[in-house]
């Protein structure tokens, strides 16, 4: 696990001077992206917050044989704050993140991670960057909304999925799909495949606390097909398995009591669930049974994954 140390760290842990506004670095992890990057690119550079300087826009490209790299230079023409790395090879996202942090001076405060699939409303940024002025806190998350249709079982399973996370996360937070964090961290290990869960660790570590920005909304789309369910929830679990075993951490969601317990008072409140939540449970033990053979009996530590194509359409109208 790597962090600096408080005082080789650049910026204080502590909030910048009263009235100044931290800056920002945000990176954005791509590969072949192209349905939604230019939407997630508009929605940033469109955004005007007032909680934080917006200091630059990363985009690291992966690999990427789609549209994306014309689409983000296309954005370095319009806006001087986007940036954009090329990486010719895949090695992962965790690598490609790594190159984000290399790329962020010192004198920046903050760094956002936001996936490259999903779309931040407005405001969103400032809502991540707002529990900073507690110098306690390391390190933000921000609030998934699904934009699954809900007229089938798969969409409504995603639903609860991410109720049941926000449950949770009002409790202990579980971040991903958008966080921030202080520029204390100058690379992550590699070999994970859980880039957020992996940050959480480092500032646990650091003893900084985390905290969930629920005010920070972005839309996400889960799948659409129970295969790319399977390949997406498979690999997170292994993540998770392959993160414990490294470091000792788990994320609010590990332990399935804990899981059970949200589902219980969702259910106690609207005992009709029950059928949604008995097929979610089964899917959720069965990929977490598949995770669990990945990394327990197989040694496999999937870092670069497969892509679950159903993901990337995302709409924030609906």
């Amino acid at each position: 696990m790597t962090t600096r140390s408080a005082a080789a760290a650049g910026p204080d842990l502590a909030p910048t001077a009263t009235g100044a506004r931290p800056r920002v670095a945000v990176g954005i992890m791509v590969y072949n992206e192209e349905a939604n990057l230019d939407r997630l690119l508009a929605a940033l550079v469109s955004d005007a917050p007032v909680a934080c300087v917006l200091e630059r826009i990363v985009v690291v490209s992966s690999g990427s044989v789609d549209h994306s790299v014309h689409i983000a230079r296309q954005w370095q023409e319009r806006d001087g704050r986007v940036t954009i790395i090329e990486e010719p090879q895949r090695r992962g996202k965790a690598a490609a993140v790594n190159l984000f942090l290399a790329s962020v001076p010192r004198q920046v405060e903050l760094c956002a991670l936001i996936s490259a699939d999903v779309l931040p409303a407005p405001g969103a940024l400032d809502r991540l960057v707002e529990p900073f002025s507690d110098p306690a806190v390391g390190m933000t998350g921000a609030h998934p909304l699904p934009t699954n249709a809900t007229d089938h079982t798969l969409g409504r399973v995603v639903h609860l999925q991410w109720e049941l996370h926000h449950q949770i996360a009002t409790r202990r937070p579980k971040l991903g799909e958008a966080i921030a964090f202080r520029n204390v961290i100058p690379r992550i290990e590699p070999e994970t495949a859980v880039d957020e869960a992996f940050l959480e660790a480092l500032f646990a570590q650091l003893k900084m606390r985390a905290a969930y920005a629920q005010g920070a909304l972005v839309y996400n789309h889960g799948p659409e097909s129970v295969r790319d369910f399977v390949r997406q929830r498979r690999r997170i679990w292994a993540g998770h398995l392959w993160l414990r075993r490294r470091t000792g951490y788990e994320v609010a969601t590990f332990r399935s009591r804990t899981v059970l317990r949200a589902a219980l008072s969702r259910l106690w409140r609207e005992p009709r669930l029950l059928p949604l939540m008995t097929a979610a449970a089964a899917l959720e033990a069965y990929c977490r049974l598949l995770g669990s053979v990945d990394v327990l009996v197989r040694g496999h530590n999937p870092i670069v994954w497969d892509v679950s194509p159903s993901t990337k359409r995302v709409r924030a109208d609906d």
